[in-house]
């Protein structure tokens, strides 16, 4: 198995909680088998750096700064070419896509705010209910979008617990307000579900670098007849322990997808802007109960609405049957957002057209050594003999099904000469890279004879002496020649 290079850039800390480390952790997880991945994060605190190495994560801490376009050199300069971006992240925005998709690297974005410009390859959103109008996005940024692309750790895979009986609120409550409580919300719903059942019982689920850790801990011991404390636990123990828990209540974020996933009485509430598509997806799909906004809500409010949630059992078996049909098991559709979606097949008869369409693109009439139009008769001419050649191949590089460049190769006894051209839509990119190597690659496969490759670019076609890496460069008779052993 050939393995491919995975740098995931996100940040992790106090103030940042731990949300975008999560499930960048948990498409780390679903993708390792065949990549190698590598954790980029500015320097943080204790906690974080314990958790990368608790869970084995290759990972480099890079220089702090507010700055978009140094920190994309600070991270640039730990990758080559192959490397393929993840970025989760609210501070690094268009300018910092750009920096990386000029540098070469396929860029694939978790975006859950939609508040700026794309020019990332792939963007992944598991909010429910959102439309792709919701972002501002080049036309051949891909979107992901849905529970189909949930980013669960493994254990919430693998669908609802097996359970004796069925949950009922409020039971065994799991609060989870996520690392960065600045509000202390966890107390104040813990503090309202004790006076809301007396036979429940309240299971805290805190990390340590939650803000009020210590007051978390003495309010627990305090109450420890019908409290316990669970402490940064990992995937596995989680759902073990929702699996024998009944209620959860929590934000909108990850954490209502696994809860959801489990087969649990989700309770969500808004902490932050980023929740808002999440909560209304939960809500109107019917898997979650809308606790509104938690952060204004005070102590009585809380009481109050989770008495009108008690008062409605038949919601919450309507809601656990939505959640069956929703969240069934899935991760092949998030897992082939990392397979390459780039790949070479051999032109047809029913290409001659758009290639001549493409061949007769002024840009590529300008970077080609003979400039002048191309007739249509004369292209079809050249066409059915390049098709009928065995010396000559011509193909197609393809953006999964779509058709965006062509690479003709002549091959000359032991040496390929190569030329290439992007369609006009998907210039700026670096496809030229792409298409080479998928050349290389179609070579060393298919004409094991073939041992030397040469390239010819006018001086003045910019973009196509970058997309050269790795060749001798020589000048000859006003052009240069690039050159490459196989």
């Amino acid at each position: 198995m050939v393995m491919k290079n995975l740098a995931i850039r996100v940040d992790a800390g106090t103030s940042l909680g731990m949300g975008h480390l999560m499930r960048c952790y948990s498409i780390a997880q679903l993708v390792r088998t065949n990549h190698r991945i590598h954790f980029f994060l500015m320097e943080t605190d204790e906690p974080v750096r314990q958790f990368l190495d608790r869970h084995g994560l290759a990972y480099t801490f890079l220089p702090r700064t507010t700055n978009e376009l140094a920190d994309a050199e600070h991270f640039i300069q730990h990758l080559n070419a192959s490397y393929t971006v993840l970025l989760d992240s609210y501070s690094l925005k268009t300018e910092w896509q750009k920096h990386i998709k000029r540098a070469g690297h396929r860029l694939i974005v978790i975006d859950d705010l939609h508040d700026w410009h794309h020019v990332a390859d792939d963007i992944i959103n598991h909010s429910g209910g959102l439309t792709e109008d919701a972002y501002s996005r080049e036309a051949y940024t891909r979107l992901h979008l849905g529970y189909g692309f949930r980013m669960l750790r493994p254990s919430f895979m693998q669908g609802p617990a097996i359970r004796s009986d069925q949950p009922q609120f409020p039971g065994r409550v799991i609060i989870s307000m996520g690392a960065s409580d600045v509000p202390n919300n966890t107390l104040k719903i813990a503090n309202a579900c004790l006076t809301l059942s007396p036979g429940s019982s309240i299971q805290l689920l805190v990390s340590r670098l939650n803000p009020h850790f210590e007051n978390i801990t003495t309010w627990t011991k305090e109450h420890a007849a019908r409290v316990a404390l669970f402490v940064d636990l990992d995937d596995c123990a989680l759902y073990d322990l929702m699996a024998k828990s009944d209620t959860l209540i929590c934000p909108a974020s990850t954490i209502a997808l696994e809860g959801c996933s489990v087969g649990m009485i989700v309770l969500v509430g808004i902490t932050a802007e980023n929740q808002v598509d999440n909560y209304w997806g939960l809500v109107n799909a019917g898997v979650a109960a809308a606790l509104g906004d938690l952060n204004n809500a005070t102590e009585a409010d809380l009481h109050q609405k989770l008495k009108e949630i008690l008062a409605h059992p038949e919601n919450n078996s309507a809601q656990m049957a939505n959640q069956k049909d929703v969240f069934r098991p899935l991760q092949h559709e998030l897992a082939q957002v990392f397979e390459n979606p780039y790949s070479l097949r051999t032109a047809s008869e029913n290409d001659v057209l758009l290639l001549f369409e493409w061949t007769n693109d002024p840009l590529v009439r300008a970077n080609s050594f003979q400039s002048n139009p191309i007739a249509e008769p004369e292209h079809i001419q050249w066409f059915n003999a390049k098709i009928a050649d065995p010396n000559t191949c011509i193909l197609i590089m393809q953006l999964n099904d779509t058709p965006v460049g062509v690479l003709r190769i002549a091959m000359q006894g032991s040496t390929a000469v190569i030329n290439y051209s992007i369609s006009q839509q998907y210039r700026g990119q670096s496809l030229g890279k792409k298409i080479l190597e998928l050349g290389e690659d179609y070579l060393r496969s298919h004409f094991q004879h073939i041992h030397r490759l040469e390239g010819y670019v006018k001086p003045s076609n910019t973009a196509s002496i970058k997309s050269f890496v790795g060749y001798q460069q020589t000048e000859v008779d006003g052009a240069i020649l690039f050159s490459k052993l196989l």
